[in-house]
C-alpha cells in the first residue's frame, strides 16, 4: 500500500476509537456491535457535524479493516455486515 493509503486508513481508525472513547463505549474490536457504529453515526452528525459524505468516508475505512479482521479470524462475527452507508 501507498503511504498515503496508510496515513488514511490510521486518521480514520483513530478518530473511530476517539469518538467511541467520547461515547464511553468498548474499544476492543472483538466487542463492538453494530449499536456501536449507530452510536459513532449519530455522534458524526450531532455532535462532529460531519456532513454525510465525511462520515461515508469514514465508514468505508472502519468497514474495510472489520473486513479484513473477519476475513482472516480476528473478529467472531463483523459489526458491520448490516451497516449501510447514509
Amino acid at each position: 500500500m501507498r503511504p498515503h493509503t496508510l496515513t488514511y486508513y490510521s486518521n480514520e481508525l483513530m478518530s473511530f476509537r476517539k469518538a467511541l472513547e467520547t461515547l464511553e463505549l468498548d474499544t476492543t474490536p472483538a466487542k463492538i456491535k453494530p449499536d456501536h457504529i449507530n452510536q459513532f453515526i449519530i455522534y458524526s452528525k450531532d455532535v462532529l457535524e460531519l456532513k454525510i459524505v465525511s462520515i461515508n468516508t469514514r465508514l468505508r475505512a472502519i468497514r474495510a479493516f472489520f473486513n479484513f479482521a473477519y476475513k482472516h479470524g480476528y473478529i467472531p462475527k463483523n459489526p458491520f455486515a448490516n451497516i449501510q452507508l447514509l
